[in-house]
């Protein structure tokens, strides 16, 4: 897990940030992060960081809440990114199911379909749960360049053969054997032009090799309320051993 701190002294500070420096007493300290994600994720944060703070250094003279103001809006942009990384942790009561990417979710298939993945009465919390349990298949994948799956109900990790952690560090093309990669990628680009496909069929392997047919499975665009893209997800209910 990173931990990024950045404070301001004498202006309240973002909850996931420390800002320190001697003039303008800014400095952005990264911690605890993995080395794996250093050339990656975490070094892209501390250029980004850096990058900002060089160009406020000499710029002294200028507010501390305009300083903030700046800072705000250049690392926290990077933060929307930066976040789609992270893998969360595997949904129980602690963390309300992750609601909030189940919301996504559900939400994202409401307005594309016209359908409900789930009954829209419930609460977001116990619709979570119920999501997270369903006798049917429900995960997700990122928007990065190789997307990596960020969400698997229990049914999807059954029928995969994989465990929380395993399931939600995987490329979501490793879901499909080598020789299927390619029309599974032609049909994941339509979904990114038109929003989703339904009724869709095809052959997916588990991570213990067990190869199965997916039938009339519906893949669709997450999306957030300001319509900035979160990746994709899909459903279905009837599968067959191959």
């Amino acid at each position: 897990m990173a931990v990024f701190k950045i404070k301001l002294h004498g202006i309240p500070a973002q909850p996931s940030f420390a800002l320190l420096s001697r003039r303008l007493r800014v400095r952005a300290v990264c911690m605890t992060l993995p080395a794996s994600w250093l050339p990656t994720v975490g070094g892209a944060f501390c250029n980004v960081a850096n990058s900002v703070i060089e160009k406020l250094e000499p710029r002294v003279v200028a507010p501390r809440q305009r300083v903030s103001e700046k800072l705000t809006g250049s690392l926290s942009l990077f933060l929307v990114f930066f976040k789609m990384w992270m893998p969360m942790d595997e949904p129980d009561f602690a963390n309300d199911f992750l609601a909030g990417h189940v919301a996504v979710i559900t939400e994202s298939f409401r307005s594309l379909t016209g359908r409900d993945l789930i009954a829209p009465e419930l609460d977001p919390v116990d619709a979570a749960r119920e999501i997270y349990h369903a006798p049917f298949f429900v995960a997700s994948h990122d928007a990065s360049a190789d997307p990596v799956l960020t969400y698997g109900n229990l049914f999807a990790q059954t029928l995969f053969d994989m465990l929380w952690d395993e399931f939600t560090s995987t490329p979501s093309r490793f879901t499909a054997e080598a020789p299927n990669r390619e029309e599974r990628a032609r049909l994941l680009s339509a979904v990114t032009n038109h929003g989703f496909i339904d009724n869709y069929s095809g052959v997916r392997i588990s991570a213990s090799g067990s190869r199965f047919w997916i039938k009339e499975a519906t893949v669709w665009n997450l999306a957030h309320l300001d319509g900035s893209r979160l990746g994709q997800a899909a459903t279905f209910a009837d599968w067959e051993e191959i």
